[in-house]
């Protein structure tokens, strides 16, 4: 699962900073290869407790694990992410789950 710190939108394309191991690395999706967008919250341990924090998957064509997008690791304000990706979809005509 590869988990997204940065994200850009093109006309055609989303453009995404992937963190592997340490390292940024850029990953370039065409958006017409997104066939499912998952809308979901995991709870996440914080120093005393844990928070439901939410998480946007990316099921992609020709990749066996999703992109996941989640609300603490992303550097842009989630709702932002989150809006955007609803856009993608709405004009894709991709199938959004949500998981709440």
């Amino acid at each position: 699962m590869l988990t997204v710190t940065d994200v850009n939108v093109d006309r055609t394309e989303m453009i995404l900073e992937v963190d592997v191991g340490g390292k940024s690395l850029r990953q370039i999706i065409a958006l017409d290869a997104i066939y499912r967008i998952k809308l979901t919250q995991e709870p996440v341990k914080t120093l005393f407790s844990r928070k439901q924090r939410k998480r946007i998957e990316l099921l992609v064509r020709g990749r066996e694990e999703p992109i996941v997008i989640r609300e603490e690791k992303i550097k842009l304000p989630f709702e932002v992410a989150e809006q955007t990706v609803r856009r993608i979809a709405e004009r894709n005509g991709t199938s959004i789950e949500n998981e709440s």
